[in-house]
This record gives C-alpha cells, sequence and structure tokens, in this order.
C-alpha cells in the first residue's frame, strides 16, 4: 500500500536527484544562449549541431559507466573492499577509452560539421563553439562518474553542491570569454583555452577528491566490473542507434530547412530546432532520473533483487508505483518551470509554430517515459537484459527510419515513432512476465 508520506519522501528523492541534473543540464544552455546573446545568436545552433554527442554520453555514462556502480552497490554490496575495486577498475579503464574517444571527435569536429550539411557559414560562425561543446558534453562523463558515486555511497546533497558550482564555472566561464572577446584579439587556442580549461579544471578536482577517498579502502585492480555489463547492453545500442539516428534527423532539418524555412528574424531553421530543444532537453534529462530513483531503491534494499521471478514481490510493486507517481510530479513541476521560460523569452523572440509543434512532440514523448524509465529499470535490474535489449534494437532502427524523412520535423517525427513503439513493448513485456509469475506463484 502506498502512503503519502512514501510518495512525498520519493518526490524528495527525486527533486534532489533532479536539481543536480537540472544545474548540469541548464548550465550548458545558458552558457550558449550568453554566447549567442554577445556574439551572434546563430551560436545557439550549435545546441542541435552536437546533440548526437549528448546520445553517445548517454551511451557512455549509461552504458558503460552507470552499470559499474548498479553492479557493484547491488550485487557485491556486502564486501566495501570488492565494491571500490569495482569501481576503481571499471572507472579507470572507461575513463581512457572516453578521453580517446572525445579527443577523436574534436579533432574532427569541422569534417562532422560539413557531413551534416551545415551551410558554410554557420560552420564559420559555430566551429570554435562545437569544439567547446563536443569537449563540455565529454567532461561530464566524468563528472557523472564522480555523481553516481555519491548517488549510490547516499550523498545526494554532495552533488547538489557541485552541480550548483559546476553551473557558476560553467556560465561564469562563457561571461568571461565574451568579456575578453569583446576586450582583445584573441587567437583560436587561446579562445579554446579560456572555454575549456574551467570545466577542466573543475573535473579533475572532484576525480582526485574520490581517488582520495577511495585510499581508505583496500583497493585493487579487477577486470570484475565487466559483469556489470549486463545491466548496458540495452543502453549502448540503444544510444548507438539514436545517435545515428539523431544524425540523420538533423541533416535532413538541414536540407529541409533551406527549402521551407529561410533565414528570418528568428534565425535559420538550425538556430529554431536548437533553440527549441534547449527548452526540453533540460525536462528529458531530468525525467529519465525517475529510472535512477528505481535503481537506488533497489540497490538499497536489504534482500538481493535480481531475479525476474521476483517481479510480483509486494515491495517492488511499491517501489515502482511510488517512483511512477513520483516522476509524473516532478515531471509536471519543470514542465512549469519550462513554460514559464519559454513565455519570457517569448518577450524577446517570437515563438513561431514550428518551435511550438517541436515541443509538442517532445512533451508527449516524455508524457510517456515517464513510466517506461521506471518499468525499464526494474525490469532491468531484475534480469530481463536480453528483452529491453531487442525492444531498443527495434525501437530505434524505427526512430531511425521516421528520421530519415525530408523534413524540418524528422528528428522529432522519429523520436515520437520510437517512443511510442518502445513504451508499448516495455509495458506488455513487464505485464507478461507479472502474469506468467503470477500464475507460477498460484501454482
Amino acid at each position: 500500500m502506498i502512503n503519502r508520506k512514501d510518495i512525498t519522501s520519493r518526490v524528495i528523492r527525486l527533486l534532489k536527484l533532479d536539481i543536480t541534473t537540472f544545474l548540469t543540464s541548464l548550465s550548458p544552455i545558458l552558457s550558449l544562449y550568453i554566447l549567442g546573446g554577445f556574439i551572434d545568436k546563430e551560436i545557439i545552433g550549435v545546441f542541435g549541431f552536437t546533440y548526437a554527442f549528448q546520445f553517445l554520453w548517454s551511451m557512455f555514462s549509461r552504458g558503460l559507466n552507470h552499470p559499474i556502480f548498479l553492479y557493484a552497490f547491488k550485487d557485491i554490496k556486502n564486501d566495501k573492499n570488492k565494491t571500490m575495486s569495482i569501481v576503481f577498475s571499471g572507472c579507470s579503464v572507461f575513463l581512457l577509452l572516453e578521453v580517446i574517444a572525445y579527443l577523436l571527435f574534436i579533432l574532427y569536429a569541422k569534417q562532422y560539421l560539413i557531413l551534416l550539411k551545415v551551410p558554410n557559414e554557420l560552420i564559420d560562425i559555430c566551429y570554435i563553439y562545437t569544439i567547446y561543446d563536443i569537449a563540455a558534453i565529454g567532461l561530464q562523463l566524468f563528472d557523472f562518474m564522480v555523481f553516481s558515486f555519491y548517488e549510490y555511497t547516499g550523498r545526494l546533497e554532495q552533488n547538489n553542491k557541485l552541480g550548483f558550482l559546476y553551473a557558476l564555472i560553467r556560465v561564469g566561464g562563457a561571461l568571461l570569454y565574451v568579456f575578453l572577446n569583446r576586450s582583445m584579439t584573441l587567437n583560436f587556442p587561446l579562445q579554446l583555452c579560456i572555454l575549456i580549461l574551467p570545466l577542466t579544471s573543475f573535473t579533475l578536482t572532484i576525480l582526485l577528491k574520490v581517488l582520495h577517498e577511495l585510499k581508505h579502502y583496500q583497493i585493487y585492480f579487477t577486470w570484475e566490473f565487466l559483469k556489470g555489463f549486463k545491466y548496458g547492453t540495452r543502453d549502448i545500442l540503444k544510444d548507438i542507434l539514436n545517435t545515428i539516428g539523431n544524425f540523420i534527423g538533423t541533416k535532413n532539418i538541414n536540407l529541409a530547412g533551406t527549402a521551407t524555412i529561410t533565414s528570418n528574424s528568428n534565425g535559420s531553421t538550425a538556430f529554431q530546432y536548437a533553440f527549441i530543444t534547449t527548452i526540453t532537453d533540460v525536462q528529458w534529462d531530468c525525467n529519465h532520473e525517475g529510472g535512477t530513483l528505481v535503481s537506488l531503491d533497489i540497490a538499497s534494499e536489504p534482500i538481493k533483487y535480481n531475479h525476474i521471478h521476483q517481479i510480483n514481490n509486494k515491495r517492488l510493486t511499491t517501489i515502482l508505483k511510488a517512483d511512477i507517481i513520483a516522476g509524473y510530479i516532478v515531471f509536471g513541476i519543470i514542465s512549469i518551470l519550462g513554460f514559464l521560460i519559454l513565455s519570457i523569452i517569448n518577450h524577446f523572440l517570437p515563438i513561431t509554430k514550428y518551435m511550438i509543434f517541436n515541443m509538442a512532440f517532445d512533451l508527449i514523448g516524455m508524457i510517456l517515459y515517464t513510466p517506461h524509465y521506471a518499468l525499464s529499470s526494474l525490469l532491468n535490474a531484475l534480469g530481463a537484459y536480453r528483452e529491453l535489449t531487442i525492444i531498443a534494437f527495434i525501437s530505434v532502427i524505427i526512430r531511425i527510419l521516421g528520421s530519415s524523412i525530408k523534413s524540418v520535423y524528422a528528428v522529432n517525427t522519429g523520436m515520437l515513432m520510437g517512443v511510442i513503439l518502445n513504451f508499448i513493448l516495455t509495458v506488455s513485456l513487464f505485464l507478461y512476465y507479472k502474469y506468467k509469475y503470477k500464475l507460477s506463484n498460484n501454482s
């Protein structure tokens, strides 16, 4: 039975998770607004150009990094030295791989913009800010390793403090860049240093702090972290394909936009799409934390829940229902905030029908994904990795097909098609196992 106190406590916990996500998600957007407002508003279009890298971020963070913590703290919860050794080993290996990957992305940023069919005049404006945004997304991978460490060790308030500090550094760095850029002539390397160095310093500082904390345990290197890979296969496959789908959709927006929405007082198609994406991206990121809350709740239980036949356990049912309700409450709070921001911005920049339609697509997707994140996290924790991977594969293929249409709505058409199918298949899988093991228990 779910009581009001249980719902309230979960809403508070989810809000604590979302505060960090909100700050680390909003600050990159604010930094681009600052750069766009003082230098050239088309710079905001960078958010749309680099959105595919956010799916790659999700692949690394939720497909590789987070499963290490889930395995270490859920499956190996009683041996602290072993738990921390798994965390240290897995994060060290993946950190190295992620550094190499994002350095390659940065080196080939211009070629990426050309492949994306970005007009030459926009490449000239946005090239350096594209490098900055890719580097910042890569650095956030390491930040979220630290955030996951504090989440699983029960220190959400620490994450909130770090999230606030990150926001100050990100926004302050953008303001400093604008000031220096207007005061003196800066060469290309110096501009990059001013933009990226503050974020790099923040990341290195918090990583070193966690490493110092790990010295209190008997740490050794182990390959056992690879056993956590089972929790991440779905996210790895899904986000690789989502990256491809977003790239195709953004490319089609750029191609279709030339013929349909020409540059005007509201900017290019790329700008308009990226602008409305900046409004809904924070909501998407916070919405995803509903799944994280389920994982944390299951990991904190004294009993190990790692078999699908436990799906009808009353405690798990209570956790799931409470977390879904909390997810919708928090989604409502964040959506109201998003509409307030949009109404304020509308005084300075007219909101077009194109922007409104894209926002509507996103909101429908989030309404469906609120229970989906919770259900898929529960099924994943109980061992339904293969089924979820197949569902993710089918849904993302449909998303890619939807994004392949030459339309200014290509990205969100594909997104909505994939979300609807994913929601239907995940709910069906959940109900199938509920019914199957209910009959088994009765027998």
